[in-house]
């Protein structure tokens, strides 16, 4: 089954990314659209719209996580620890609930793809983005959309992940090489959004082959 990763609202489409505040995202949607988030299976809310990825005719948004601070997020809350409903899909695709870090970047290379929280962030973008946002800076992406679709509320934080030590600590030179060539894609358009927000322009993108 394809997922429906894609909040379509309003002129919006909002290609949503898992471990990149897709919680806080869907609620200050369902708020600008009068609607309560109040329990987590609004995640999947029907006044989102959700679609699967494609080229949809709106006004294209996602927000990319420095891939490596990502991994570290999802091994820290899916994988280090059980957490009831969100390690048992990681458990399907190979992951040991428990296993050190640098294991669970060994297990990596044949599983990456297996689950969406391990898999590339590009898989979940389409060919071209219209505002292409930072987690780390999410806020003033955010006010910048909310500057074309005045209906949308601040964003807000929810469901943030516990504090934890800044996500260079984890990795060592051979891990941090392995785990730069997994997300060698990532790395570049997560630079490429860091670099259109130095110029405060909004950066498109497109692959070889992909559709307009």
């Amino acid at each position: 089954m394809t997922a429906r990763t894609v909040i379509r609202a309003n002129g919006l489409a909002i290609y949503c990314v898992p471990k990149n505040a897709n919680s806080s995202i869907r609620r200050a949607v369902l708020a600008g659209l009068g609607l309560d988030f109040q329990q987590q299976e609004n995640h999947h809310h029907p006044a989102l719209r959700l679609g699967p990825v494609a080229d949809y005719k709106a006004f294209r948004v996602a927000f990319l996580r420095h891939p490596l601070d990502r991994l570290v997020s999802c091994w820290a809350d899916k994988v280090a620890r059980r957490k009831p409903g969100g390690s048992a899909a990681l458990e399907r695709a190979g992951f040991r609930i428990g296993m050190p870090f640098h294991e669970f970047l060994a297990a990596l290379p044949d599983r990456r793809d297996r689950d969406p929280h391990t898999r590339p962030q590009t898989a979940f973008l389409p060919s071209r983005v219209d505002l292409l946002g930072r987690v780390e800076t999410i806020e003033d992406s955010w006010s910048r959309l909310r500057a074309l679709a005045p209906w949308l509320p601040m964003l807000g934080l929810w469901n943030s992940s516990p504090r934890r030590a800044e996500w260079r600590t984890y990795y060592d030179r051979r891990t941090q090489a392995l785990a730069e060539s997994l997300y060698a894609e990532d790395l570049a358009a997560w630079e490429g959004a860091r670099r259109a927000e130095r110029n405060l322009q909004n950066l498109q993108i497109s692959r070889p082959g992909a559709a307009a």
